[in-house]
């Protein structure tokens, strides 16, 4: 495994002195092997440095359980991909990385599973046959729910085995937290999606716009300069210019781009949620997020309305306008297909997207999606292949994937990624470093554009109306649910 894992385990171990002792030395024993000089060994670089002066990480233990015997068949990872996830092949091209390497290495087979319609994903998986076993699941955290309430998972906190991995000061923000039922830990997350804004420096520049810096725009900054770069012809059904793409669609299935959770948790509100908390609906946070959406509907006019469903002429419109040059900001989650085809496009004069946090002001928090999670099937005839299993993938997948969900892997996202550059590393980290959990179910994300996305992009329903309605209708559901 390579130095940067070894840095991220949490639990305890030998002294930061013991083990820089131990790199020490077995550096040392591979020079001597390979006939290179002691001598010759370069001195370690500030970041470096870094890790071994960090609490976080520089701890190293031993996480593979011993007298274990490994199953002579792949054992299986069933996966349900995240809407802004990756595609498919990425799940398998990362469950195979994990599952190659010497004879003590559990071999994984990939199950890819559709979401049915009938019937929710926990009740199709709890339906299989035994003849069927699954032995690892993974999943977007917008699934915990479902397949705990099914019994498809088994609670990792009584795994002495997995103990380092439920370290929470090893994740970025909460996201362990949310792998969380009642305080119980169902399933560790893997990758994030953090939401940030994406602005075209040099459409910036053209209108003389600082770009931000570390700290997030506030929002009336923000809707000024969308508003400065916004340009509409008489007549046009859209601008000619976006100063932020926000892209709505009337028709329902379809999610706006960024949705209303987003906008509210980049301005500091706690969504509604298992335990409730659907009165920060109404707070003065969530009124802020809701004016600037509104804003950008109405006053910035710098709506898209996707029309056409899932037509491919609709799909094509919409690539149109997310490639044109005169955009100045939009917004995805990183690492999801719309991102990667947008981000980094350069044309010769400076092209591309540069990252920075979504506007938000002092309560600002990073909205971020988890897509993958990652959990112990409560089929697995091969419990004890199975952890190794999720060990290997919770190793493997920081050379594989941006951003994960550990903090260690910060640096290994230039692995990850070949378009990466140092200032977007940094970007993210800033980004990650405020994350907090999107954790809305399906039929949470459906009440919400119900309520507050179409009425307040499309119907001018007045804001603080918007906000009632979607508390009314949270209390009723959790109500009738509980």
């Amino acid at each position: 495994m390579s130095d940067t894992r070894s840095n991220r385990e949490t639990r305890p171990g030998p002294s930061r002195r013991r083990f820089v002792g131990a790199l020490a030395a077995g550096a040392t024993a591979v020079l001597a092997a390979c006939g290179r000089s002691v001598e010759a060994l370069p001195e370690l670089s500030e970041y470096q440095e870094g890790l071994l002066q960090s609490d976080a990480i520089a701890r190293a233990a031993s996480t593979r359980p011993s007298g274990v015997v490994l199953p002579s068949k792949p054992i299986t990872v069933a996966f349900v991909q995240s809407a802004w996830a990756p595609r498919g092949n990425d799940y398998r091209s990362l469950i195979a990385r994990a599952g190659t390497g010497d004879e003590e290495v559990v071999r994984l087979n990939s199950d890819p599973l559709g979401y049915p319609e009938a019937i929710t994903l926990g009740q199709m998986i709890a339906s299989f046959p035994g003849s069927k076993p699954v032995d690892l699941l993974i999943f977007p955290v917008s699934q915990l729910r479902d397949l705990e309430e099914n019994g498809t998972l088994i609670p990792m906190d009584k795994v002495s085995a997995l103990g380092h991995l439920l370290d929470a000061d090893a994740y970025w923000g909460d996201s362990l937290a949310a792998g969380q039922i009642r305080g119980v830990q169902m399933a560790i997350p893997l990758m994030l999606g953090p939401w940030v804004l994406m602005f075209n420096r040099k459409r910036l520049g053209q209108y003389g716009i600082k770009p931000p810096g570390p700290d997030s725009w506030d929002i009336e900054q923000f809707l000024e300069n969308v508003a400065r770069m916004t340009f509409s012809s008489a007549g046009a059904d859209r601008p000619d210019a976006f100063g932020f793409v926000q892209m709505v669609t009337a028709e329902g299935g379809q999610w706006p781009v960024p949705p209303s959770w987003v906008w509210l948790t980049s301005a500091g509100v706690s969504l509604p949620g298992l335990e409730g908390g659907e009165e920060d609906l109404v707070s003065d946070a969530a009124l802020r997020a809701l004016d600037l959406m509104h804003g950008l509907a109405y006053e910035q006019r710098t709506v898209y309305n996707v029309s056409g469903g899932n037509s491919p002429h609709s799909w094509r419109k919409v690539r149109g306008v997310l490639s044109d040059p005169n955009n100045g900001m939009m917004s995805f989650p990183a690492n999801s297909g719309w991102f990667l085809s947008s981000w980094r496009k350069e044309d010769g004069n400076g092209g591309g997207f540069d990252l920075a946090a979504l506007p938000g002001g002092r309560g600002h928090r990073t909205p971020t999606e988890i897509h993958m999670m990652i959990g112990l099937s409560a089929s697995s005839q091969e419990p004890e292949a199975a952890i190794l299993g999720l060990m290997q993938i919770y190793e493997a997948i920081g050379d594989a994937m941006f951003p994960t969900a550990m903090k260690a892997d910060v640096e290994r996202m230039r692995i990850a990624s070949r378009s990466i550059r140092d200032e977007d590393v940094d970007a993210l980290a800033l980004a990650l470093a405020r994350s907090r959990a999107i954790q809305l179910t399906g039929p949470d994300r459906g009440l919400m554009v119900n309520t507050l996305d179409r009425p307040v992009f499309l119907q001018k329903v007045d804001p603080e109306d918007a906000a009632e309605a979607a508390r009314i209708a949270f209390e009723e559901m959790y109500f009738y649910a509980g």
